[in-house]
């Protein structure tokens, strides 16, 4: 009896323990080939979360404009080039939570339907001065001139630190 447990002892530290480490290095070692097979994914799924965060989160221009100059610039050489016509640009709506500023631009613009998809595209994808938040199309009659007229409700939210 004794020699069979010495005998289980034996065989345990020469040959059953190794097994057992080599199994566990073995499902070790598996797991980070597979965060290494989706590591590719994840890292595209990180740039993106970059990106949107970057277009939510405001930035001074390289002429160091604020947003509100920044977008203004923007919309009059853009409604120069695309018969379009800036309705409504009042001030700024500014909130501050903590460290942050948060800045809420509104503005009416009127023109084709064309021409304002295209604006909100600029705004979104191409010149990112803000989030655009919003946007409310509505065809209105123009009392003075009694034509019928599509504008635009846009609202661009821009977020800074306080500092």
């Amino acid at each position: 009896m004794g020699g069979a447990v010495f005998l289980l002892l034996l065989m345990y530290q020469f040959s059953i323990k190794n097994t057992l480490s080599a199994v566990s290095k073995f499902k070790e070692l598996s797991h980070k080939a597979n965060l290494l097979e989706n590591a590719p994914a994840k890292a595209l799924e990180y740039e993106m979360l970059v990106k949107q965060l970057q277009q939510s989160v405001g930035t001074q221009s390289k002429e160091g404009l604020n947003a509100k100059q920044a977008l203004l610039v923007l919309l009059g050489d853009y409604c120069n080039k695309n018969k379009t016509v800036i309705r409504d640009f009042p001030p700024s709506e500014i909130a501050t939570h903590g460290n942050v500023v948060v800045e809420t631009n509104k503005f009416v613009v009127e023109g084709s339907f064309k021409s304002l998809i295209k604006l909100v595209y600029l705004l979104e994808q191409k010149n990112v001065i803000g989030k655009v938040m919003s946007v409310r199309y509505q065809f209105k009659k123009d009392k003075r001139t009694r034509r019928k007229a599509l504008t635009a409700t846009i609202y661009v939210k821009n977020i800074k630190n306080a500092s």
